[in-house]
């Protein structure tokens, strides 16, 4: 629902706020520059944006959105070297790298961004607990 996406982000911004966390363009560019690099030049940005029915600036939002979850679990979330060795091996095939640092920093994000999500659910719960949120309608 609409209405609850728009509240969540909202909670999220401030908890961030709260916690002095923020988001630069220059990472919001970044971020923009790793989707674009998956895309491995098979398909332009622009054209797989316009696939998902989906605009630049609705691309960056969600980057934006990204980057203040994994800020707010960052230190939470960890990765050791034989989860990496232990993904590369699992998902070797799947991996767009082919030399040993790229696949090791591949499986990195990987694994960052699954753990990012389960923290940030188990940190989300708690915000919105905590949040004193009224809908009027």
């Amino acid at each position: 629902d609409t209405l609850d996406e728009m509240i969540n982000e909202q909670i999220l911004k401030s908890e961030a706020e709260k916690q002095g966390i923020t988001v630069s363009d220059a990472e919001i560019n970044t971020k923009v520059s790793e989707v674009e690099k998956t895309l491995q030049g098979k398909i332009s940005l622009k054209d797989a944006l316009a696939n998902q029915k989906m605009t630049m600036d609705e691309l960056k939002h969600s980057m934006e959105i990204r980057i203040l979850m994994e800020k707010l679990t960052a230190k939470k979330v960890s990765v050791s070297d034989s989860e990496i060795s232990d993904y590369i091996s699992q998902n070797k095939d799947s991996l767009t790298s082919t030399d040993e640092a790229g696949m090791k920093a591949e499986a990195k994000a990987a694994i960052v961004q699954g753990k990012t999500g389960q923290e940030f659910q188990k940190l989300f719960a708690d915000f919105k607990k905590n949040a004193k949120v009224t809908k009027f309608l």
